[in-house]
């Protein structure tokens, strides 16, 4: 687990929100129909890309308390995903949510929708960041992965958080600011240095021939 939040409530735009819901959205949306009991994680996830829930499906006198969706044109899932949810449940999810002051009520094009709040916003990046964990394939590949980082001093607490993500993530730490691992983790990187706006201060490099390797192989287990 990552455990620095480098980025404020406050810092985090509706763009990046988006980017971090939808990094997230692809980690677990294959058994999101397997659940018949919608999670916090995949409530304030569906917000996070853009889903909004009308109020009448809150109330269960509601007339119709149908699920209506409204998604960014620039992603792509179910239109209908709440469904397949328990829908007792995810009224009680719901109103625990907004107790939280993670959801709040808001007028939409004259609509009352739920939407998310500044403080779901947060939680929906703490999620992300736990699930950046790398899943092993059945065999290597035989490559390597090495993650180099050059960041200015100034910015010591970006430093630190890509290290603790590196870190939490398993890879192994060769030099000051280089990081290697065997599996495919580019998404993972990709969405550490998007969402930081670290750019081409980190740079992912795949490796087919490294010298020396005997030690990585039995740290990996490869």
């Amino acid at each position: 687990m990552v455990k620095r939040n480098f980025v404020k409530e406050s810092a985090m735009s509706d763009e990046q929100l988006q980017k971090t819901a939808s990094f997230l959205y692809e980690r677990y949306k294959k058994d999101e129909r397997e659940r018949t009991y919608a999670s916090v994680k995949h409530i304030l996830t569906y917000l996070g890309i853009g889903a909004t829930i009308a109020t009448a499906f809150v109330s269960p006198n509601a007339a119709g308390a149908i699920t209506k969706m409204f998604y960014s044109p620039t992603f792509s899932y179910d239109p209908e995903g709440w469904k397949w949810h328990n829908k007792g449940y995810l009224r009680q999810s719901l109103r625990r949510l907004e107790a939280q002051k993670l959801i709040k009520y808001a007028v939409v094009d004259g609509q009352a929708l739920i939407t998310i709040t500044k403080e779901g916003k947060t939680k929906v990046l703490k999620y992300a960041l736990e699930n950046l964990e790398v899943k092993k394939p059945q065999s290597w590949d035989g490559k390597w992965r090495v993650v180099i980082y050059d960041i200015p001093a100034r910015d010591r607490s970006l430093q630190l958080v890509i290290r603790d993500a590196l870190k939490a993530m398993g890879f192994y730490q060769m030099q000051e600011s280089v990081y290697l691992f065997p599996y495919p983790c580019y998404d993972e990187v990709e969405f550490l240095r998007s969402f930081y706006n670290a750019g081409s201060m980190v740079k992912y490099l795949l490796v087919t021939k490294l010298e020396d390797d005997t030690l990585y192989r039995e740290y990996f287990g490869v």
